[in-house]
């Protein structure tokens, strides 16, 4: 049998994982090759090693309590699991700046009852949700689900700053269906968000002793860092992937797809599957189908800017995670990762602090614009506010995520069917996947790319169903 020819355009997280997963699922039966613009594999997930401190320039680390066991297992299968480490317990408090001050966020009903934060609300919030009903629309908005369930006070108080810490986004146009499917599929099952998670039974699966033990934990990273895993899934594909190749023109007919690539190169494909943004894609795809390009650039993206600031001494005196700042507290920043605390298994010396400043989104859009300087003052000036450290800092590094964030509005889940049927239209030999439209945590990115794999094997007869 004649291998088939596969192209992966990009190599992000769901790219490099997409690749993996059809090798494992097909192994000699297809050709694959991963075509990246850049330099380097992994999208924002990039690790940096600065003047002796380790510095994360996008996510900080893994949810380990996830219902799909995919990221683990594809960590497993790469040998990296002794490479994994995970926080110390006493380290997992979080905060909420509210009136300039950090006050822990109450990780539980009972921590709930005596919190500042939710003391005065929780048994409003409590009654108000066992007494919701599941709405009558496909979709609605983080606040109008938020406020129906719990209250305006806890909305603003909780709800908004915990989505921004994730979206950098508006909850007023964020989709509940989307950005937290599991939580409004409980509370359309049974209308009350909490009854839906007390009957919701976790999944039975056949997990290894790995697995299991990770499943427990919240989070979790590696000793040297977050590329780690691109790096694993990178030399297990060799020379499948090839960078600085940014592709242009699409062309597709009744046996595959033509790639056109930067220079004049072409690649013909039996199948491609695209892990760009919506919007790069859309540029690629406008021509063949005016309507799908339009649903494509539908879905819009943020941007933030990221701040690691290292001190060679102990300068932070607060235990934890790190916190959240609300929209009502009128700061430029989104929140501050306490990356010394968190994974004090990456530090370089005893003593030394590293943190994270994150500023951006949608309601910060024009902070990317500034000057470096400019948004490292904004950064250093917040924590000295906040946390009491007056040292200038040892280290400084300043990344600009430029549309790194997607932003799912209300019916976006409506809105990626409407793109899964335009894109059956325009030709089977092409799908669609990425943070753009099914997920945007690594978690959900190596999820879909798992699925897209075994659906692809399936359809074309490689594996049974």
């Amino acid at each position: 049998m004649t291998a088939k020819n596969v192209v992966i355009l990009g190599a992000g997280v769901s790219g490099l994982a997409l690749a993996w997963f059809l090798k494992k699922y097909a192994g000699d039966q297809l050709r694959i090759t991963v075509f990246e613009k850049q330099h380097r594999s992994g999208g924002w997930i990039h690790t940096l090693e600065k003047e002796g401190f380790l510095f994360e320039q996008g996510p900080h680390s893994f949810r380990g309590s996830n219902p799909n066991s995919a990221t683990l297992r594809l960590i497993e299968a790469l040998g990296l699991q002794d490479q994994v480490i995970i926080p110390n317990p006493s380290q997992n408090q979080r905060y909420l700046l509210s009136h300039n001050t950090l006050v822990p966020l109450p990780s539980g009903l009972l921590r709930a009852l005596f919190s500042p934060l939710t003391r005065d609300l929780w048994l409003s919030a409590l009654l108000r949700d066992l007494r919701a009903s599941a709405s009558a629309d496909a979709d609605e908005s983080i606040l109008d689900f938020s406020v129906r369930h719990f209250g305006k006070k806890m909305t603003a108080r909780l709800i908004d700053p915990v989505t921004t810490g994730i979206y950098a986004g508006d909850i007023h146009q964020l989709s509940m269906r989307s950005c937290f499917p599991s939580i409004f599929e409980a509370a359309q099952k049974n209308g009350s968000v909490l009854l839906g998670f007390l009957k919701k039974q976790a999944l039975k699966e056949s997990e290894s002793s790995f697995v299991t033990k990770m499943r427990k934990e919240p989070v979790f990273s590696f000793k040297q860092g977050m590329e780690t895993l691109v790096k694993g899934l990178t030399v297990a594909l060799n020379k499948d992937v090839h960078y600085h190749c940014s592709s242009g023109a699409l062309r597709f007919s009744s046996q595959g797809a033509e790639v056109f690539l930067a220079g004049g190169r072409r690649m013909q494909a039996d199948h491609l599957f695209s892990t760009l943004p919506a919007a790069a894609l859309a540029d690629q795809l406008a021509d063949h189908h005016t309507i799908l390009g339009a649903l494509l650039t539908s879905i819009e993206s943020t941007s933030v800017a990221v701040v690691n600031l290292g001190y060679r001494n102990r300068v932070l005196h607060k235990p934890g995670f790190g916190y959240l700042v609300a929209q009502q507290e009128k700061e430029d920043i989104l929140g501050v990762i306490f990356d010394s605390n968190l994974f004090p298994q990456q530090n370089l010396r005893e003593t030394e602090t590293r943190l994270t400043v994150m500023l951006g989104g949608v309601h910060h859009p024009q902070i990317c614009g500034r000057r470096d300087v400019d948004i490292v003052n904004t950064a250093v000036q917040a924590v000295g506010r906040h946390l009491g450290i007056e040292q200038a800092p040892d280290a400084v590094h300043v990344y600009r995520a430029h549309h790194a964030i997607p932003q799912y509005s209300v019916g976006h889940f409506t809105r990626v069917t409407h793109i899964e049927e335009s894109i059956r239209q325009l030709s089977p030999h092409l799908t669609c996947l990425g943070s753009s439209f099914y997920g945007v945590s690594i978690n959900d990115c190596i999820m879909q790319a798992e699925k897209c794999a075994l659906q692809y094997c399936i359809d074309n007869k490689i594996l049974e169903q």
